[in-house]
């Protein structure tokens, strides 16, 4: 027995799978060109830098997130971040209807359609790779952290990111930094900088909800290793 959709659900599923895929598709040629623009010694920093990706796989290698939550979660909260979208399109188009009840309703239709793919392309979109809060490790220049409002916490508005740049010789110090996790197993361990008497935190991982006592102990090394990555760039 085959599953028939209706046109218009066809059409949305169509449109959603070109705006994802061109989406994924740019970030994927982004992520290659900074691959390929990367000198062959940065590969101890990449690895240093991959236990804080934090569920984002198509995040830049030389890029740190600061907390998160887990993908089921993100999804999730794409899913509601397009039914918003979704509702907004067709209140937007409603107006433009006035002329008549039908065509009242396919205006609705229209804007809650393209509502509906843009934001369910852009919570996918967040959901891989852009986090509310990370940091970019540059070995020539510095780093740039990234921090925007986002959607429940997981999903970033559009437009809203703000960024401030770090160069290495303003940079003091690196050291591992502990702060109050969410979750059963309490604090976390990550890493910071400090700048005069500026605290910047670069990496920060998600809380366990179980095993803490592996989790702290593999904390400790993936910060210990982070900071012995990042100090020769200090000097």
């Amino acid at each position: 027995m085959r599953l028939h959709l209706p046109d218009n659900a066809r059409e949305a599923f169509q449109f959603l799978a070109l705006g994802v895929g061109a989406l994924l598709a740019m970030r994927l040629a982004v992520v290659g060109i900074g691959a390929l623009s990367e000198g062959a010694g940065d590969d101890a920093l990449a690895e240093a830098c991959a236990p804080y990706r934090n569920g984002y796989p198509l995040l830049q290698a030389h890029a740190l997130v600061v907390g998160g939550a887990p993908v089921i979660l993100r999804l999730a909260a794409g899913a509601l971040f397009a039914l918003l979208c979704g509702v907004l399109g067709a209140l937007i188009l409603l107006p433009f209807g006035i002329r008549g009840g039908e065509r009242m309703r396919r205006r609705a239709v229209l804007g809650g359609r393209i509502g509906l793919v843009l934001g369910a392309a852009w919570g996918i979109y967040c959901t891989l790779c852009l986090p509310p809060a990370f940091v970019e490790v540059a070995p020539n220049s510095g780093l740039t952290t990234h921090e925007a409002p986002a959607f429940l916490g997981m999903i970033v508005w559009p437009l809203s990111e703000r960024t401030q740049h770090y160069a290495w010789a303003e940079l003091e110090t690196v050291a591992t930094l502990s702060t109050n996790g969410p979750s059963p197993c309490g604090a976390v361990t990550g890493v910071s900088a400090m700048k005069d008497s500026e605290l910047v935190e670069l990496a920060r991982p998600m809380p366990p909800d179980e095993g803490c006592e592996t989790h702290r102990a593999q904390q400790q090394v993936d910060a210990d290793r982070l900071v012995r990555a990042l100090a020769p760039y200090l000097h």
